[in-house]
């Protein structure tokens, strides 16, 4: 076995057959030469590894995008008013305004006129209420003549009510009889919701078990298959190997048999395990389903119950409500006949109240009046709103009508920029916005800087695409697979003017004085750890099989910030101008 062990020792080196050869690979600027002296048959003996050294730089990881200078803040100014002559324009665009200042007039003719109607409405309104006056002293003669009507009409209601004592006294027991029905009914229910809770009970302990059985038979298809696994690498590793002599092909034609046994063996257990598996899961759907019906018979009587329930408790209501009718329908009787003297007592008011509101008619508007009062003051607004003044300080940079236009309601008339500062929006695709965040810090250039860079910082990422909290009009529309994003500006600079277009560098990671290597060098194994081999200057005699073979040692590795090419490696042993070997794969491609 040994001859086999030294077989795989080899895979990992380069042998090189030349009579001289001068490698030479570039890596990101720097330059790393491999000389191999000597004739052909002395390389061929021969083993040379291809290293690169640990290097100690400064890394930045950074994205670099495109963006648009704009203001900090920008208002739309608009009107309330609609369907008016846009009278006067004050500014133009590129003008300076502060707030208060009269930026147009729009047209009131209309208005005027509306409200002069308005007020000949509210004139004729006042005039109503003269004759609501005469309406007020003919409902206080319908009050007097409604009094004696009102007197005929109590008699008879005390006739109606003894009537309806006797029919209480009949409902109330036809009422007692419903609910006795509807009593019987909760028993009967209430004994199936019994029955359905033992057979749900049932079913939920056939469905756990079963449940646990196919996790177990999963664990053992698990077990079975990381067997087989571990045959199949040995059955590979083996069938790799190349003896040179009878006695080590021998030896491995017996490992060989031993292997495929074992194999053989594995797979059937696999098999086996599956079958097992797929046996459990059926009882375990089987009794899942049977556990669902249970319960759905369950929740069927329940409901039947909660439903009978409710119709006792309402046929106990109706009862006891027809019950209480009687006393109730008696003292209506009673009621009734104190009725006439309590309807000669209201009449008696309502004359009253009939006569003082004739008096009060003199007094009060009516609500039309009111609602044209109302008119008249929204048309005086309108009209003071007609002249419209800038909200803010700012400069104009749009304007959307001009003089002698129609104005319709929420259209922009202008808007209003600060640029006493400035920020700059951009847009981030999809593959990149994860990697930003607000904080991070940004470098800012536009072409009127030269090459002066300005600080900034990320102030907003949106987490939708497309989604834009500025209304600044001009603005491009990011895409739907864009995400914008706004980033603050710290220096004011007095070249830049808004929708400048500004390159900006966002810092997503920064580290100095990093060790670092060409990420092909980092390797991986079976267990997934990263590591990287370093040459080891001082071989041993037990591991050194001649003067010119070198010797490596592992040394595992964690990653820090990676760009396209170097990555920062991280660990205990590692010191900067280590040779690192670079894999084989990787060393005969740089060849």
């Amino acid at each position: 076995m040994s001859g086999i062990g030294n077989l795989k020792a080899g895979k990992k080196k380069i042998f090189i057959a030349a009579s001289a050869a001068l490698a030479v690979t570039i890596i990101s600027g720097s330059v790393f030469i491999f000389y191999q002296k000597g004739t052909a048959a002395a390389m061929e003996s021969e083993e040379q590894l291809q290293t690169v050294s640990i290097s100690k730089q400064d890394l930045e990881k950074s994205l670099s995008i495109n963006g648009t200078i704009i203001a900090l803040e920008s208002q739309s100014v608009t009107s309330e008013l609609s369907g008016v002559k846009v009278k006067k324009l004050n500014v133009r665009v590129g003008d300076h305004v502060k707030a208060g200042d009269v930026v147009a007039v729009l047209d009131t003719e209309s208005l005027e006129k509306s409200l002069k109607q308005a007020q000949e409405s509210l004139a004729n309104a006042q005039e109503k209420d003269a004759l609501d006056l005469a309406a007020a002293q003919r409902n206080y003669d319908n009050a007097v003549e409604e009094s004696r009507i009102q007197q005929e009409r109590a008699q008879r209601d005390l006739d109606t009510a003894q009537k309806q004592y006797d029919q209480s006294v009949a409902s109330s027991n036809t009422a007692q009889s419903v609910y006795d029905n509807a009593d019987q009914a909760v028993k009967n229910a209430s004994g199936t919701v019994d029955n359905n809770e033992n057979s749900y009970n049932n079913a939920t302990d056939e469905a756990r078990n079963a449940t646990r059985n196919y996790e177990r038979k999963q664990e053992e298809l698990e077990d079975a298959q990381k067997k087989l696994s571990e045959a199949e690498k040995v059955k590979t590793d083996l069938d790799s190997q190349n003896p040179t002599t009878d006695e080590e092909i021998a030896l491995l034609e017996q490992e060989k048999e031993k292997a495929q046994t074992q194999l053989d063996k594995a797979k059937k257990s696999v098999e086996k395990a599956e079958k097992a598996v797929r046996g459990a899961k059926h009882d375990s759907e089987d009794a899942q389903i049977k556990l669902e019906n249970s319960q759905n018979a369950l929740s069927d009587a329940k409901a039947n119950l909660s439903e009978a329930e409710a119709d006792k408790s309402t046929a106990q209501a109706d009862a006891q409500s027809k019950k209480e009718s009687i006393s109730s329908n008696q003292d209506a009787v009673t009621k009734a006949k104190d009725s006439q003297e309590d309807t000669i007592r209201q009449n008696n008011k309502n004359v009253a109240d009939a006569k003082d509101s004739v008096s009060s008619a003199k007094l009060s508007h009516s609500s039309n009046v009111l609602s044209l009062m109302q008119e008249v003051d929204k048309y005086t607004q309108q009209i003071q709103d007609a002249t419209i003044t800038a909200p803010c300080d700012g400069l104009i940079t749009s304007v959307g009508l001009k003089e002698g236009a129609i104005y319709d309601n929420g259209k922009e008339l202008m808007t209003i920029q600060d640029d006493a500062g400035f920020k700059v929006k951009a847009s981030v695709d999809q593959y990149d916005i994860c990697d930003i965040s607000e904080g991070m810090k940004v470098r800012i250039k536009t072409d009127s800087l030269g090459d002066e860079a300005l600080e900034g910082e990320v102030k907003f990422v949106s987490p939708i695409p497309g989604s834009d909290t500025s209304t600044q009009s001009g603005s491009d529309a990011s895409s739907s697979s864009d995400y914008p994003i706004e980033v603050s500006i710290k220096n004011k600079n007095d070249r830049l003017r808004i929708g400048m277009t500004a390159k900006i560098t966002i810092i997503e990671q920064q580290q100095k004085a990093a060790l670092t290597v060409p990420d092909s060098v980092v390797q991986q194994d079976d267990d997934g750890k990263l590591f990287v081999e370093i040459l080891d200057n001082t071989t041993s005699e037990a591991t050194s099989k001649s003067e010119n073979q070198q010797s490596t040692k592992k040394e595992y590795v964690s990653y820090g910030i990676k760009t396209d090419y170097y990555v920062e490696i991280k660990g205990k042993g590692l010191k900067e101008g280590m040779e690192v070997v670079v894999p084989a794969t990787e060393s005969m491609e740089g060849i």
